[in-house]
Formats: structure tokens, C-alpha cells, sequence
């Protein structure tokens, strides 16, 4: 890692966070998990939130492999993936992947995509994926919207607005 990573006490997805609030992002969106957090990282939330800047990060995509941070952290608005017919994809052990800290779910199955991703660098092919990675930016991008619409709006006005009138 970066030495102001490793200085710095936080896990490489955190730096990322904490970087882009010291570089003055409005909203924060974050498709990567990790099961790998260490104390100073719990404060990078908290930093965000005292910020009014919200931080949306994708829940795994397999419950029972994968880590839940920084999705799992508090004060992050935690993502799942749904498809067209409003299920869960299914995870392991053959369930549907339910994250007990999801905030809100978005379109994140069968999702149209450009390139290939056993084979970088080909844009030429199209192709469809599933996962919270796909369902993050939508919502980051539905937040950032909001924030166009009413930019007098704080962060944590526009993520009690997401939370109190999705359906």
C-alpha cells in the first residue's frame, strides 16, 4: 500500500474514502467489500457523517463468503442488488442473499455491460453481469440528483429522504 496508507492506520478502501472527503466529494459510492477493518477505520464514516456527506457502499454479493465493510459500518447506506422481479439474487448455500444491514436495494441483476471482464481492455463486447457493485452507483447517482434538485440539502437530508421514501 500507498505509505500514507500504511501511516495512516486504515485499510486501502478507507483511505479512498477518507481521501475523497478531504478532496470535498458530495457523495461518496464505494463498490468494494472487505472483511479487513481496522479501528482508525471506523472513524472515516463518522468523519463523513459529521461532514454531511453520505457514503453508499455495496453489501456483498455473497453473504456467507464475502466481507461486509464498509457497507456494515455505521452511518453508511448499505446496498443490495434486486432483480426485475424484485428477488435477491441467490448466494450461497443456495438462498437469496439477504444482508441484514441493507438500507436500500436497486436494479443490480442481468445488468447490461460493456466489456469483458476475464479479458481487459476488450470494449467491444457486451455482455450482462449481477451485483452491488452495478446497484451502488445507481444509487449514489439517485443521491446526487437529489442533492442538483436541492443543493441547500445536507448529506444526511438527502440520505433520510432516500431511506424514508423509497418503496
Amino acid at each position: 500500500p500507498l505509505p500514507e496508507v500504511k501511516d495512516g492506520q486504515f485499510t486501502p478502501i478507507m483511505w479512498m474514502v477518507k481521501r475523497a472527503l478531504e478532496d470535498g466529494a458530495d457523495i461518496i459510492s464505494v463498490s468494494m467489500v472487505t472483511d479487513d477493518v481496522g479501528l482508525s477505520d471506523y472513524g472515516v464514516p463518522a468523519e463523513a457523517a459529521a461532514k454531511k456527506v453520505p457514503v453508499v457502499a455495496g453489501n456483498p454479493n455473497d453473504v456467507f463468503k464475502e466481507g461486509g465493510y464498509p457497507a456494515g459500518m455505521n452511518s453508511v447506506v448499505g446496498v443490495s442488488a434486486v432483480g426485475s422481479d424484485q428477488k435477491l439474487p441467490i448466494a450461497a448455500l443456495g438462498v437469496e442473499n439477504a444482508v441484514t444491514n441493507t438500507t436500500v436495494v436497486a436494479p443490480g441483476v442481468n445488468i447490461a455491460t460493456i466489456g469483458d471482464g476475464s479479458n481487459p481492455g476488450t470494449w467491444d463486447v457486451a455482455g450482462r453481469a449481477t451485483g452491488t457493485s452495478l446497484a451502488t452507483p445507481l444509487v449514489a447517482g439517485i443521491l446526487a440528483a437529489a442533492k442538483q434538485k436541492y443543493p441547500d440539502a445536507t448529506g444526511n437530508q438527502l440520505t433520510q429522504s432516500l431511506t424514508r421514501n423509497t418503496g
